[in-house]
């Protein structure tokens, strides 16, 4: 098996004017799209996945994750990846529609009641997101427009998924599981790192100790803009071997004891900015070693943008490597006593309403890219469509049909008739899978 290889992008800010005639960064993308089919194919031929640590849109306007969408598409295919599983999301503060807080007074409440000083925001998380259905709602309103583009990714979050993990297969049968989280339930317009501070809460820091599994966690905010900066830096620094942050425009890359953290840089910094420099990273991620003295080695590939063309963002360096001590893991042909989550096994476990986890990425990109007419003919055909889901968003349906196509052996079907409406016909993955006709 080969080593992991990613493409991490972080504050891209796709304004509205994106794509149109007089878009400021319309060259600079192009170079960028330039120098990842050259530099991949060159040196890291075989990308594993797209990861985004937020601020894909800049003012969290339907109209730039649109373009966003259509980019990544784009982008998918110049790193010959399969569109909509092999890329994965999480919010920034650019990625909060700001009216909407704005012009909630309650929402502002609760923001004042989580940064309330003194006070361990984890209480009222806990009021709020398992007790409260009402505050439920309200809190993860500012992320609708979000949620609905992330959700083609199967990236969108709520009270009930507060973050997503996906797993990948290293080199040796150990499990890289990356988890995606959410710095921006109380972000607005008066987010700083001192008065003004974010929170993630333990539910989302909470990265449990497995067996052959190793973490990476992707956050927007660095851990000095949290309320819980002091948990963040203490969990994520012990449990993550890869800490990929956005948010700051510099870019940072420092080990911790055996844990690596990256600043990303931007994509699209602000031109006024002092040092404007767009960048992005590639990352290499393999298992070196045997069973009872394994080394997790990662190079870290910084690309940054010299006002004409990308070039290495590491002196006359390609990357940096970081060799991480791992704890012993004896590699075995035994499925069952291989991690819990592994990319095999994941094929044939269940996640977002029963689907297998590739599968379902695909089926789920799929189906939300149909248009509006097209998925509610689906769905009635199969009667998947219940009267509590009225006032739902496409977001939060579409794994509710997925999980009653699933008890009802639908899966199949279902994508058979997403294939009719669909440009491209697929084979069918469900129909290989037992007991899913």
């Amino acid at each position: 098996m080969n080593s992991l290889v990613f493409l991490h992008l972080s504050d891209i800010h796709f304004q509205r004017n994106a794509g149109k005639t007089f878009d400021p960064f319309a060259d600079l993308r192009n170079e960028l799209e330039l120098d990842l089919g050259s530099f991949s194919k060159e040196h890291l031929p075989g990308v594993t996945a797209i990861l985004i640590t937020g601020d894909i849109a800049y003012s969290g306007h339907p109209d730039e994750y649109a373009f966003a969408f259509r980019w990544l598409e784009n982008i998918s295919k110049v790193l010959n990846l399969s569109s909509g599983e092999d890329v994965f999301v999480i919010p920034g503060n650019h990625d909060i529609h700001r009216d909407t807080v704005r012009n909630s007074p309650t929402i502002q409440g609760y923001h004042a009641n989580l940064r309330t000083p003194g006070k361990d925001p984890n209480e009222s998380l806990v009021a709020y997101l398992e007790k409260d259905e009402e505050a439920k709602r309200i809190i993860y309103k500012p992320l609708q427009n979000y949620n609905d583009f992330a959700a083609k990714y199967q990236c969108n979050v709520s009270a009930e998924s507060p973050y997503w993990e996906h797993p990948f297969d290293l080199n040796d049968g150990s499990l890289l599981l990356v988890r995606g989280m959410n710095s921006t339930l109380i972000s607005d317009e008066h987010d700083s790192d001192t008065a003004h501070k974010l929170v993630l809460g333990n539910h989302q820091l909470e990265l449990f100790r497995q067996d052959g599994v190793e973490y990476v966690a992707l956050c927007h905010h660095p851990p000095q803009w949290l309320i819980d900066q002091d948990q963040a830096e203490l969990l994520l620094t012990d449990r993550a071997c890869l800490q990929l942050f956005g948010h700051k425009h510099q870019q940072r890359l420092n080990r911790f004891d055996d844990s690596i953290r990256l600043v990303a840089g931007a994509v699209h910094p602000e031109k006024r900015e002092p040092n404007w420099q767009p960048r992005y990273n590639f990352l290499e991620i393999e298992v070196e070693g045997n069973a009872e003295a394994r080394t997790m080695r990662v190079r870290v590939f910084p690309r940054v943008f010299d006002g004409t063309h990308f070039i290495s963002g590491i002196d006359a360096h390609l990357f940096k490597q970081f060799d991480l001590p791992l704890r012993p893991w004896a590699t075995t042909s035994d499925t069952a006593k291989r991690p819990v989550s592994t990319a095999a096994k994941a094929d044939e476990a269940t996640s977002n309403g029963g689907l297998s986890m590739r599968p379902g990425r695909r089926l789920t990109y799929r189906f939300l890219n149909l248009p509006y007419h097209a998925r509610i003919k689906i769905v009635h055909q199969l009667d998947l469509v219940h009267p509590d889901d009225e006032g739902l968003r496409d977001s939060e349906l579409y794994a509710r049909y997925f999980a009653r196509a699933a008890e009802k052996g639908d899966l199949p079907k279902l994508w058979d008739l997403i294939d009719e409406q669909s440009e491209s016909h697929e084979d069918n993955p469900f129909s290989k899978i037992e007991g899913a006709a």
